[in-house]
């Protein structure tokens, strides 16, 4: 087991670490502002970021062993929508075939470094920062979003997520990337797609893998789709006017007859995946992705939908930003507790909507309300269950309570 690593976080470090992939003849890679450490339960650890390695030590030796099957590779710690911390290893092999694909992608950029605005302690971040500019012999520079300087280097790949968008936006602008934008971690969404197209110009449509390992790099941006748990499944051009994604080679995928969208992948152990996300399959082998299942929850009983849940709230809170969640939980008499978050509407709007919820039909009104001055975001730009519970400015309201008192 001593050849497994687990990427986890720990503030102020300036140490470097390095480590050997020990399969496919991957080079020795080291990665700034981390350092390795052995957790309690004996596993080699790279730490760096926010949470403190005590917390970190502590999940790790009772929590994040790999499993038993498990002989090489690396752990990361992720949290996904729920909140709840928990390690997704990644064998060396599903992750040297994984950046072996990448490679072949971005093997036609012009010279320049990579830059890497998102962190490596994330699998997106990991591949794109860490190992492919490893496998492409390129530096990897790792930069926090600023103001761009003219004697800054410029980039052949930048690396970013879709919060970036307007820094990436203004690089190019600028001048300083050479080559391709590549986004992942969350959505980029069709108004983003626009505006690159307009700024930087559309690009001519293309398919099929080989057409995209070939096709010109220059400031065309690339949006990979995918997760911890999956790996990469497709890549579209944000350059085009066409949002389908084509598939990784070797990614294989399918739709039941319930709508659920099922995955084989050598990225993947294990074999065939259910997949949290909904996909359309389009008859050119290529797939648009259609949000995920995970929007439609189970409230005493009866199916809904919190995007309608959302749409009620933004409609009864004109300005107010919407975010809502529902957590499963048997002991709970409606099967679980909805969160609804605000920011931009006063806590002394919850008796007018709750009076007015009533009046149009029915939804579930959220049990559980917080109220932000704005949302926070994880490292990788989302706004996950997670980043909202984080200590806010502001605090939480439960309607049930004030139920329970009226």
């Amino acid at each position: 087991m001593s050849t497994s690593l687990l990427i986890a976080r720990q503030p102020e470090q300036e140490e470097f670490a390095g480590f050997r992939l020990l399969a496919g003849g991957a080079p020795e890679v080291f990665l700034k502002n981390l350092r390795a450490t052995t957790s309690a339960a004996g596993l080699p650890v790279l730490v760096s970021g926010v949470r403190s390695f005590e917390q970190r030590a502590v999940f790790c030796a009772e929590k994040a062993a790999p499993p038993a099957e498990f002989s090489k590779g690396i752990g990361f710690l992720t949290s996904g929508s729920t909140g709840e911390p928990r390690a997704v290893w990644k064998s060396d092999e599903c992750l040297v075939a994984e950046t072996e694909r990448h490679a072949e992608l971005f093997a036609n950029l012009p010279e320049g470094p990579v830059l890497a605005l998102v962190p490596p302690w994330h699998l997106y971040g990991f591949l794109f920062s860490v190992l492919l500019p490893a496998r492409l012999g390129r530096e990897c520079v790792f930069s926090e979003p600023g103001v761009p300087t003219a004697d800054q280097p410029r980039a052949s790949l930048v690396v970013a997520v879709p919060a970036l968008f307007q820094y990436v936006e203004e690089l190019a602008q600028r001048g300083r990337v050479a080559g391709a934008v590549v986004f992942s971690g969350a959505p980029l969404g069709e108004e983003k797609r626009a505006r690159w197209r307009q700024a930087f110009g559309a690009k001519t449509s293309v398919k099929q893998w080989s057409e995209l390992c070939t096709a010109d790099k220059s400031q065309r941006a690339l949006e990979v789709i995918g997760s911890t748990e999956t790996g990469g499944l497709g890549v579209s051009c944000a350059s085009e006017h066409d949002r389908a994604f084509t598939p990784l080679p070797g990614v294989s995928l399918r739709v039941d007859g319930d709508g659920v969208a099922h995955l084989r992948s050598p990225f993947v152990s294990g074999g065939e995946r259910p997949l949290d996300d909904r996909l359309t399959l389009c008859p050119d082998g290529r797939f648009e992705h259609a949000g995920r299942r995970d929007l439609i929850f189970k409230f005493a009983g009866k199916r809904h939908s919190l995007t309608e849940v959302e749409a009620r709230l933004a409609a009864l809170l004109p300005g107010a930003q919407v975010r809502c969640f529902f957590r499963e939980d048997d002991s709970h008499s409606k099967g679980g507790v909805l969160h609804a978050f605000l920011a931009g509407a006063p806590e002394s709007s919850l008796a007018h909507l709750r009076e007015s919820w009533r009046e149009r039909g029915e939804l579930p009104f959220p049990q559980e309300f917080h109220f932000r001055t704005e949302f926070a975001r994880d490292a990788l730009g989302k706004i996950t269950f997670a980043s909202l519970l984080a200590p806010p400015a502001s605090h939480a309201f439960s309607a049930d309570r004030q139920n329970r008192k009226g």
